[in-house]
């Protein structure tokens, strides 16, 4: 077994108290052309090709990835990207996972719980001989929800109980408790929405470009998602699509793998036909609360939060006009090109040099997660410099040169468990485990300081973009999609915090490439 995972997921992720939304979740959008334009069809293609997937990993019939076709990784991650859901807690949350064993791999835990203007419902996606419902069935309950909703009275409107999910995790947890002692009810709502393969969320709300996309997948209005779902799939009312994850159970590229699989085989219904079968358990089903005062109080409260959450970020997506092609025909690394870019960029606007965090796989070891690679180290920080007080093009190219080979090395021994940061936060848990003083090093403003520079490569290959919001106030968190023809970025800020905002760095990173492309090119 792994001895860092579970004090990861414990520490980084489920004993954190701030909202999940904006400060653990990820999000990916649409490939680049959607085959229909209306939701229903396009979500019953979408659900269809999401339970084939799963089928795969409970079935045990999922290849491994594979790095340069011979080295297998650690597949334990898929496990979670279906029918999870964390639970709040007072001082930490919990995991449930539904139990996939073929007893219990029934209707519950093939189901998708559907979210169309904050009114829930569970929708089983498995018809009663086991098949998985066809695209035009899934179709016919989609655009069933969708009808009940608008004829609802409004008197029989639910409460939007989700947008708890937004709040601060202690906060949530008490009003979790008490939805669940409420009623025998409420408690099995919780129970449904826990069973779940994934949430999916029907908005309507328009997305004009991608940045606007990345907006409503990564947060929408705060009250249609279950942010505690370990997988939700959004459904434009134009037919576009995109997904938010929870992060805690796993990292980008497996939800990545799974999001490729859906793009690359969905076929959208070609009607809505509904479910034929008499049997009211295959059909849509409302979720009613049993609310009190407490509960209604909670959930106004987070309402108002999820306002306030919603309005605090700058996000950015663009993509550059040229992308790994061109700048492998530089002889130089994508990814160490890239980050170098981010110094620059960042020494130009800001001064300085940001404590860079990017993400590194350990998926080479049993239930591995992630190992820091600090791209802001002493090579990377003369070349910035260099470059932001306009040195010589062939003393900025050796510069550039030594950085990235540099950040390449650190890449390759962070992956195979030779970086220095999950080493240390182990040796810091061990040591307030123990119950003696913690080392004066874990004290120090070094070692406390937090990433100004959040940053994170995502091989997804047919999502335009996703992203993560910051982890400083004043900092930046950047995803980035290296493709052949262009590299997408998202970036987002924290509006009052980092100067400049997130698309005026953007702007600075792309001079920025453009600037070392002449210099190498010269």
């Amino acid at each position: 077994t792994n001895w860092l995972t579970p004090w990861w997921e414990e520490f980084v992720y489920l004993r954190g108290r701030t909202p999940v939304s904006l400060y653990s979740n990820v999000f990916a959008l649409d490939k680049k052309t959607s085959p229909t334009t209306d939701p229903c069809l396009r979500g019953g293609g979408a659900l269809h090709q999401a339970m084939k997937f799963r089928d795969l990993i409970v079935s045990e019939a999922l290849t491994p990835d594979v790095i340069g076709g011979v080295v297998p990784l650690c597949s334990r991650q898929y496990g979670y990207v279906f029918n999870v859901c964390r639970h709040p807690g007072k001082d930490t949350d919990v995991r449930v996972r539904a139990d996939l064993s073929k007893k219990q791999d029934g209707l519950e835990a093939c189901s998708t719980i559907v979210c169309y203007q904050d009114q829930w419902f569970f929708v089983p996606l498995r018809n009663e001989d086991g098949s998985i419902m066809t695209p035009e069935q899934i179709a016919g309950s989609l655009a069933k929800v969708r009808s009940v909703v608008n004829n609802m009275k409004p008197s029989d409107r639910q409460p939007p109980i989700s947008t708890c999910t937004t709040m601060d995790r202690t906060e949530w947890s008490r009003i979790f408790e008490a939805l669940k002692a409420r009623s025998n009810r409420n408690e099995e709502n919780i129970r449904l929405i826990t069973n779940s393969a994934l949430v999916t969320t029907m908005d309507d709300t328009p997305a004009q470009d991608m940045s606007q996309s990345g907006q409503l997948y990564m947060f929408g209005d705060g009250h249609s998602r279950w942010f505690d779902k370990s997988l939700t799939l959004i459904i434009n009312g134009d037919g576009r699509i995109g997904w938010n994850l929870e992060h805690s159970v796993s990292d980008a590229p497996v939800p990545a793998r799974m999001i490729d699989y859906v793009f690359e085989n969905e076929q959208p219904a070609t009607a809505a036909e509904g479910i034929s079968s008499s049997n009211p358990a295959l059909q849509p089903r409302l979720l009613v609360w049993d609310m009190d005062d407490k509960i209604t109080k909670g959930v106004d409260s987070g309402v108002k939060q999820a306002a306030a959450e919603m309005n605090k970020l700058h996000l950015h997506i663009e993509q550059t006009a040229w992308g790994k092609g061109l700048i492998k025909k530089l002889k130089i690394s994508p990814d160490a090109f890239i980050q170098m870019a981010m110094q620059v960029a960042w020494t130009r606007t800001r001064g300085g040099h940001p404590n860079t965090y990017e993400s590194a796989l350990l998926r080479y070891f049993a239930e591995g997660r992630t190992e820091t690679i600090r791209s802001c180290t002493p090579q990377a920080s003369l070349f910035a410099s260099a470059m932001a007080d306009g040195e010589s093009k062939q003393d900025c190219k050796k510069l550039l040169q030594e950085a990235a080979k540099t950040h390449s090395k650190n890449s390759r021994e962070a992956m195979v468990g030779r970086g220095a940061d999950r080493h240390l936060f182990g040796l810091m848990i061990q040591s307030r485990l123990n119950g003696g003083q913690v080392p004066e090093m874990f004290q120090t403003e070094a070692y406390q300081q937090g990433f100004e520079l959040s940053t994170s490569q995502t091989a997804c290959r047919l999502s335009m973009a996703g992203g993560f919001g910051p982890t400083s106030f004043s900092g930046y968190g950047v995803s980035y999609f290296v493709q052949e023809e262009g590299i997408t970025f998202t970036i987002t800020s924290f509006k009052g915090g980092a100067d400049p905002e997130a698309k005026a760095f953007y702007n600075a990173i792309w001079q920025a490439m453009q600037d070392m492309k002449d210099m190498l090119q010269g």
